[in-house]
């Protein structure tokens, strides 16, 4: 959680939220796409993605756990 403000230098990189309307333009502005399930299951399948031991991070969960 952030208490003050950020410079722009620390947070360029930061995760970003958007609405479901807005993610595919700002997706095909930057000239991406947004991951469909079956994509983002190969991904997390084929590299391992996050700590198997500890943090939820990642995507390697779809739901919150301890």
């Amino acid at each position: 959680m952030v208490y003050s403000p950020v410079s722009m230098r620390v947070a360029e990189n930061w995760p970003m939220i958007g609405s479901l309307d807005g993610l595919p333009v700002c997706a095909e502005l930057k000239e991406g796409w947004i991951l469909t399930e079956p994509e983002l299951r190969l991904l997390l399948d084929r590299f391992n993605v996050g700590y198997e031991e500890g943090a939820n991070v990642g995507f390697r969960n779809w739901h919150p756990c301890p």
